[in-house]
Protein backbone atom coordinates (compact mmCIF):
# COMPACT_ATOMS: atom_id res chain seq x y z
CA UNK A 1 0.00 0.00 0.00
CA UNK A 2 9.40 -7.25 0.36
CA UNK A 3 9.98 -4.62 3.12
CA UNK A 4 7.14 -2.35 4.21
CA UNK A 5 7.36 1.19 5.62
CA UNK A 6 4.58 1.40 8.20
CA UNK A 7 5.39 4.55 10.16
CA UNK A 8 6.29 7.74 8.31
CA UNK A 9 9.52 9.53 9.06
CA UNK A 10 10.07 13.25 9.54
CA UNK A 11 10.33 15.40 6.45
CA UNK A 12 13.86 16.68 5.92
CA UNK A 13 14.93 20.28 5.95
CA UNK A 14 14.24 22.14 2.67
CA UNK A 15 17.83 21.75 1.51
CA UNK A 16 17.76 17.96 1.96
CA UNK A 17 17.37 17.01 -1.68
CA UNK A 18 18.62 14.01 -3.66
CA UNK A 19 22.44 14.07 -3.65
CA UNK A 20 24.12 15.98 -6.45
CA UNK A 21 25.90 12.89 -7.69
CA UNK A 22 22.54 11.10 -8.17
CA UNK A 23 20.90 13.83 -10.22
CA UNK A 24 20.11 12.75 -13.75
CA UNK A 25 21.83 14.78 -16.50
CA UNK A 26 18.91 14.15 -18.85
CA UNK A 27 15.15 14.15 -18.45
CA UNK A 28 13.91 10.90 -16.95
CA UNK A 29 10.95 9.17 -18.59
CA UNK A 30 7.79 9.02 -16.51
CA UNK A 31 4.85 6.99 -17.81
CA UNK A 32 1.50 8.68 -17.13
CA UNK A 33 -1.67 6.71 -16.38
CA UNK A 34 -5.05 8.41 -16.05
CA UNK A 35 -7.35 5.65 -14.92
CA UNK A 36 -11.13 5.67 -14.73
CA UNK A 37 -12.77 5.07 -11.37
CA UNK A 38 -12.34 1.46 -10.26
CA UNK A 39 -13.08 -0.76 -7.28
CA UNK A 40 -10.73 -0.84 -4.33
CA UNK A 41 -9.51 -4.32 -5.21
CA UNK A 42 -8.70 -3.26 -8.78
CA UNK A 43 -6.95 -0.07 -7.70
CA UNK A 44 -4.67 -1.82 -5.22
CA UNK A 45 -3.91 -4.61 -7.70
CA UNK A 46 -2.86 -2.06 -10.34
CA UNK A 47 -0.58 -0.23 -7.90
CA UNK A 48 1.04 -3.56 -7.02
CA UNK A 49 1.48 -4.44 -10.69
CA UNK A 50 3.18 -1.11 -11.35
CA UNK A 51 5.50 -1.66 -8.40
CA UNK A 52 6.37 -5.11 -9.76
CA UNK A 53 7.30 -3.43 -13.07
CA UNK A 54 9.34 -0.66 -11.43
CA UNK A 55 12.68 -1.94 -12.74
CA UNK A 56 11.62 -1.12 -16.30
CA UNK A 57 9.12 1.73 -15.92
CA UNK A 58 8.73 4.78 -13.70
CA UNK A 59 5.02 5.57 -13.50
CA UNK A 60 2.69 8.29 -12.28
CA UNK A 61 -0.90 7.18 -11.92
CA UNK A 62 -4.05 9.15 -11.09
CA UNK A 63 -7.21 7.29 -10.17
CA UNK A 64 -10.55 7.36 -8.35
CA UNK A 65 -12.83 4.91 -6.56
CA UNK A 66 -16.22 3.48 -7.50
CA UNK A 67 -17.81 2.16 -5.40
CA UNK A 68 -16.38 3.99 -2.36
CA UNK A 69 -13.97 1.85 -0.37
CA UNK A 70 -12.23 1.69 2.98
CA UNK A 71 -8.56 0.78 2.49
CA UNK A 72 -6.96 -0.68 5.60
CA UNK A 73 -3.30 -0.12 6.42
CA UNK A 74 -1.20 -3.25 6.08
CA UNK A 75 -1.16 -4.04 9.79
CA UNK A 76 -4.62 -2.87 10.84
CA UNK A 77 -7.24 -5.19 12.34
CA UNK A 78 -10.34 -5.26 10.10
CA UNK A 79 -12.48 -5.91 13.17
CA UNK A 80 -11.67 -2.38 14.33
CA UNK A 81 -12.94 -0.80 11.12
CA UNK A 82 -15.89 1.60 11.35
CA UNK A 83 -19.29 0.83 9.85
CA UNK A 84 -19.42 1.67 6.16
CA UNK A 85 -22.21 3.08 4.03
CA UNK A 86 -24.21 0.54 2.07
CA UNK A 87 -22.42 -0.57 -1.08
CA UNK A 88 -18.92 0.45 0.05
CA UNK A 89 -16.02 -1.95 -0.38
CA UNK A 90 -13.22 -2.82 2.00
CA UNK A 91 -9.69 -3.62 0.83
CA UNK A 92 -6.25 -3.91 2.39
CA UNK A 93 -3.33 -1.80 1.19
CA UNK A 94 0.20 -3.13 1.11
CA UNK A 95 1.37 0.17 2.59
CA UNK A 96 1.14 0.97 6.27
CA UNK A 97 -0.59 3.78 8.13
CA UNK A 98 -4.22 4.36 8.98
CA UNK A 99 -7.37 3.36 7.14
CA UNK A 100 -8.76 5.70 4.48
CA UNK A 101 -12.36 5.95 3.35
CA UNK A 102 -12.05 6.71 -0.36
CA UNK A 103 -15.18 8.54 -1.45
CA UNK A 104 -16.03 8.78 -5.15
CA UNK A 105 -14.92 12.44 -5.16
CA UNK A 106 -11.38 11.67 -4.00
CA UNK A 107 -8.37 11.88 -6.32
CA UNK A 108 -5.61 9.40 -5.58
CA UNK A 109 -2.10 9.35 -7.00
CA UNK A 110 0.62 6.74 -7.06
CA UNK A 111 4.25 7.27 -8.03
CA UNK A 112 6.48 4.27 -8.71
CA UNK A 113 10.25 4.60 -9.19
CA UNK A 114 13.07 2.13 -9.61
CA UNK A 115 15.75 2.01 -6.94
CA UNK A 116 18.37 1.72 -9.66
CA UNK A 117 17.45 4.88 -11.63
CA UNK A 118 16.31 6.87 -8.58
CA UNK A 119 18.46 5.59 -5.68
CA UNK A 120 17.60 8.58 -3.47
CA UNK A 121 13.92 7.55 -3.57
CA UNK A 122 14.73 4.44 -1.53
CA UNK A 123 15.08 6.76 1.48
CA UNK A 124 11.58 7.28 2.92
CA UNK A 125 12.21 10.82 4.15
CA UNK A 126 13.37 12.00 0.74
CA UNK A 127 10.53 10.34 -1.11
CA UNK A 128 7.94 11.99 1.17
CA UNK A 129 9.73 15.32 0.78
CA UNK A 130 9.76 14.96 -3.02
CA UNK A 131 6.03 14.31 -3.40
CA UNK A 132 5.10 16.87 -0.74
CA UNK A 133 7.12 19.52 -2.60
CA UNK A 134 5.30 18.72 -5.84
CA UNK A 135 1.89 18.82 -4.20
CA UNK A 136 2.62 22.05 -2.35
CA UNK A 137 3.65 23.73 -5.60
CA UNK A 138 0.62 22.27 -7.39
CA UNK A 139 -1.89 23.37 -4.77
CA UNK A 140 -0.29 26.78 -4.37
CA UNK A 141 -0.70 27.34 -8.11
CA UNK A 142 -4.40 26.55 -7.66
CA UNK A 143 -4.71 29.08 -4.85
CA UNK A 144 -4.49 26.79 -1.82
CA UNK A 145 -2.42 27.66 1.25
CA UNK A 146 -0.76 24.38 2.29
CA UNK A 147 1.83 23.45 4.89
CA UNK A 148 3.53 20.27 6.12
CA UNK A 149 2.45 19.00 9.54
CA UNK A 150 5.08 19.74 12.19
CA UNK A 151 4.31 16.91 14.63
CA UNK A 152 2.88 13.40 14.93
CA UNK A 153 -0.39 12.53 16.65
CA UNK A 154 0.57 10.10 19.45
CA UNK A 155 -2.98 8.74 19.71
CA UNK A 156 -2.87 7.31 16.14
CA UNK A 157 -6.64 7.04 15.44
CA UNK A 158 -7.79 4.21 13.19
CA UNK A 159 -8.65 6.49 10.27
CA UNK A 160 -5.75 8.15 8.46
CA UNK A 161 -7.46 11.52 8.07
CA UNK A 162 -8.27 11.65 11.80
CA UNK A 163 -4.55 11.45 12.64
CA UNK A 164 -1.68 13.78 11.88
CA UNK A 165 1.89 12.84 10.96
CA UNK A 166 4.88 14.85 9.84
CA UNK A 167 4.49 13.72 6.26
CA UNK A 168 0.93 15.06 5.90
CA UNK A 169 -0.10 18.22 4.11
CA UNK A 170 -2.45 20.54 6.00
CA UNK A 171 -4.62 23.49 5.10
CA UNK A 172 -6.51 25.66 7.58
CA UNK A 173 -5.22 23.39 10.33
CA UNK A 174 -6.80 20.21 8.89
CA UNK A 175 -5.36 17.33 6.89
CA UNK A 176 -5.66 17.76 3.13
CA UNK A 177 -3.35 15.05 1.78
CA UNK A 178 -1.90 11.91 3.33
CA UNK A 179 0.40 9.32 1.76
CA UNK A 180 2.14 6.03 2.46
CA UNK A 181 5.01 4.05 0.97
CA UNK A 182 6.13 0.56 0.14
CA UNK A 183 9.52 -0.55 -1.10
CA UNK A 184 10.86 -3.75 -2.62
CA UNK A 185 14.32 -4.84 -3.70
CA UNK A 186 13.83 -3.14 -7.08
CA UNK A 187 11.37 -0.29 -6.61
CA UNK A 188 9.45 2.11 -4.40
CA UNK A 189 5.79 3.08 -4.38
CA UNK A 190 4.18 6.10 -2.76
CA UNK A 191 0.47 6.70 -3.05
CA UNK A 192 -1.68 9.37 -1.47
CA UNK A 193 -5.23 10.65 -1.16
CA UNK A 194 -6.59 14.13 -1.86
CA UNK A 195 -10.29 14.69 -1.01
CA UNK A 196 -11.81 17.00 -3.61
CA UNK A 197 -15.15 17.32 -1.76
CA UNK A 198 -16.12 16.76 1.90
CA UNK A 199 -15.74 13.13 2.94
CA UNK A 200 -18.55 11.75 5.17
CA UNK A 201 -16.22 9.44 7.13
CA UNK A 202 -13.23 11.76 7.51
CA UNK A 203 -14.17 14.40 10.02
CA UNK A 204 -10.54 15.36 10.57
CA UNK A 205 -9.98 16.11 6.90
CA UNK A 206 -10.54 19.18 4.79
CA UNK A 207 -11.33 18.91 1.10
CA UNK A 208 -9.82 20.96 -1.68
CA UNK A 209 -13.27 22.36 -2.46
CA UNK A 210 -13.49 23.67 1.11
CA UNK A 211 -10.00 25.16 0.90
CA UNK A 212 -10.68 26.94 -2.40
CA UNK A 213 -14.37 27.63 -1.64
CA UNK A 214 -15.44 26.27 -5.02
CA UNK A 215 -16.01 22.92 -6.74
CA UNK A 216 -12.87 21.20 -8.05
CA UNK A 217 -12.72 18.63 -10.84
CA UNK A 218 -10.07 15.87 -10.91
CA UNK A 219 -8.87 17.01 -14.35
CA UNK A 220 -8.01 20.46 -13.02
CA UNK A 221 -5.83 19.00 -10.28
CA UNK A 222 -4.12 16.54 -12.62
CA UNK A 223 -3.28 19.25 -15.16
CA UNK A 224 -1.91 21.48 -12.41
CA UNK A 225 0.28 18.64 -11.09
CA UNK A 226 1.61 17.83 -14.57
CA UNK A 227 2.38 21.50 -15.15
CA UNK A 228 4.32 21.53 -11.86
CA UNK A 229 6.30 18.46 -12.93
CA UNK A 230 7.20 19.98 -16.28
CA UNK A 231 8.23 23.28 -14.71
CA UNK A 232 10.04 22.10 -11.58
CA UNK A 233 11.04 18.50 -12.34
CA UNK A 234 10.58 15.52 -10.10
CA UNK A 235 13.09 17.12 -7.73
CA UNK A 236 15.63 19.95 -8.17
CA UNK A 237 18.02 18.87 -10.92
CA UNK A 238 15.85 15.94 -12.01
CA UNK A 239 13.74 16.95 -15.05
CA UNK A 240 11.19 14.46 -16.35
CA UNK A 241 9.68 13.70 -19.73
CA UNK A 242 6.04 12.68 -19.29
CA UNK A 243 4.90 10.03 -21.76
CA UNK A 244 1.78 7.91 -22.21
CA UNK A 245 2.13 4.60 -20.42
CA UNK A 246 2.76 1.60 -22.68
CA UNK A 247 -0.12 -0.83 -23.11
CA UNK A 248 1.92 -3.47 -21.27
CA UNK A 249 1.29 -1.59 -18.03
Amino acid sequence: MPLVIDRPEPEPAPDSQPPQENRAPRAQRLALIRDPARSGTENMAIDQRLLDASASHATLRFYQWNPPALSLGRFQDPLSAPSLPAGADQVRRTTGGGAIYHDTSELTFSLVLSRDRFPWAAKPVRLYATTNRLWRLTLKAMGADVEVADCDDPSAPFLCFDRRERTDLLSKGKKLLGSAQRRTATGVLIHGSLPLAPNPLSGGAISLAEVLDRPVLPEEVIESFLSTLEKHGLAPGIPVRIEPAPKSL
